[in-house]
Order: structure tokens, then sequence, then C-alpha cells
């Protein structure tokens, strides 16, 4: 290599300058999606102002549901206070003494009327009596209520007023507390008392159950299920050609026989007897199982 050449002047040893990009119009940055959509002799001026436009539209757009949205804010908590005030507003009326009163004197007169063991709750009348109105009657011409809607009368001045009302009131009824099965011996245990509507349940329901003798379950009862006065019997304790024992009593004299039995019996029933010596019939009451008890008069 030739040291005594002179050095290159067009080689610089920082290397290539960089290119530089050409400079972007403001409005080619707001919307560079736009100029495409410009005709290609159309005015850098024209340009200019078209989106101007478009920029003032798009703030306006913006700035009027942002207003929107701040009433729409604010309008809430002023309808919720009206709307509380209304309830507040309702909730301050109370009925005036004399309705009171006449309230009170109504559930008087409808108590005696309810089957025993039935607890009034509510009283809804169906009108609104007239200040002066005095209580004339509750059911007219019923000795008893058995439904839910009755008739109550008032006088006001010289006018009668029927007015319609509608009554709230429960029933205690035994249900199971357990399920039991068919032929099953059962006591007062095996249920429990329950609240229930007084108009609404099924007739035939028992709030008690008997005493004195044991029963027996005639159909399976489900927990929960209430009691019937058709779902317990007692327990059969003579049948047909047993031979029962039974007392005969004749005063301060006792005296025991074994008789046999023609029919069936629980305890406490009557059941008949026949005298194997005489063939004679015989009515005995029935005591316990195979036994019976003859009193002579």
């Amino acid at each position: 290599m030739d040291s005594s050449r002179p050095p290159d002047s067009t080689l610089d040893p920082r290397g290539p300058e960089p290119q530089v990009a050409p400079p972007v119009s403001a409005e080619d940055a707001l919307a560079p999606e736009l100029i495409a959509s410009f005709a290609p002799g159309e005015a850098r001026e024209s340009r200019a102002l078209r989106i101007a436009f478009i920029a003032l539209g798009a703030a306006l757009m913006v700035a009027s549901l942002a207003a929107a949205d701040v009433r729409g804010s604010s309008d809430e908590p002023k309808a919720a206070a009206e709307s509380s005030g209304a309830m507040a507003s309702h909730s301050k009326e109370a009925p005036s003494p004399a309705a009171s009163a006449l309230d009170d004197q109504i559930e008087a007169a409808i108590a005696p009327l309810l089957a025993p063991g039935v607890r009034l709750q509510r009283l809804t009348l169906g009108c609104k009596p007239p200040a002066d109105a005095v209580l004339q009657g509750v059911a007219p011409g019923a000795s008893s209520i058995q439904s839910r809607g009755v008739v109550v009368l008032f006088l006001a001045g010289n006018r009668t007023i029927a007015c319609g009302a509608t009554i709230d009131a429960q029933k205690q009824i035994l249900v199971a507390a357990h399920d039991i099965d068919f032929g099953a011996p059962v006591s007062s245990a095996d249920f429990s008392a329950q609240w229930v509507d007084a108009f609404m349940s099924a007739p035939g329901t028992t709030n008690s159950f008997p005493t004195g003798v044991p029963y027996n379950a005639t159909t399976m009862i489900r927990a929960g299920q209430p009691l019937f006065q058709n779902s317990l019997a007692r327990p059969i304790a003579v049948h047909p050609g047993d031979l029962v024992t039974v007392v005969v009593k004749n005063g301060a004299v006792t005296v025991r026989t074994q008789l046999l039995a023609q029919s069936q019996a629980s305890v406490g029933d009557p059941a008949t007897m026949i005298n194997p010596a005489s063939s004679s019939p015989v009515q005995v009451t029935v005591t316990g199982n195979k036994e019976a008890e003859l009193v002579l008069q």
C-alpha cells in the first residue's frame, strides 16, 4: 500500500450521516387517517380547515356526554331523597285514637265467633269508616266464623254502612315429630305443636292427643305431616275366638272366669262373649289384651 497517497476526502471516519424524516404538519398528526380521503389536488389550507372542524365537533360531543353524566349522577341522590321523603311522610300517618278504638271493638266482637284455639292476628277493613261511625255488628246472623272474609256493620248518623273485612288468624295443630310406620304404637311424645293458617289447613286435623288408652297409627305418617283424627285407632285387644279373662263384679264380690269372644274390640269397647258352660251371650267391656270386665247391677 502506498502511504504517500493522499487520503480520500469522501470517506468520513464518523460514518454516514443519519437520515432525518421530513417534518409532519399539525393537521397531518391530528387525523392521518383522514388525509388519505382528501382529493390529491386539494389545497393544504382547505385540508387544515376540515380537520379543525372535525376536531371541534369531537370535542363538543365529549363535553356534552360528560355534562349529561354529571347531571345524571347528581339527580340520583335527589330522586332518592324525594322517594325517602315520600315514604317518611307516609309512615308518619298513624290511625287516630277513634279509629284505633274502633279496631279494638271489632276484634273484640270477632274473638267469640272464632273456633276454640284460633287466635286473631290481623283485621283488614275494605273501607274507611266515617269519623263518627260506631260499630253495629260483625258477621250478622252467623254464630261462628269459618272463613277469612266477614261483613262489618257501622252506624254513621242515620246510615248503616256494610264494610267487607279480611281476617288473618292461626290455630295450633299436631304434626309428626318423625316418620311413623303403619300400625306402630304412638303417644303424645311422637307429635309436636305447630301454628298454621286457621282457614287454610285441611279439615280433620287435631291439636290434642287422646289420653287414657294406647293408640296405633292407622296409616303411615311422615315427619311434619299433620295428625288427623282418623290417623289413630286403639289397638284390637280381643279377636273372635279368643279366650278372654273376664272379671265379674257383683257388689263386694269379684269372680274371675274365662269366656269365648264372638267379636273383635279395642280397649274400652263393648264385646260379645259366650259362656262355654251355658252358651249364653254376655256383653262385657274390654279392659286390656284378652281381658274384660263385667259389672252386675
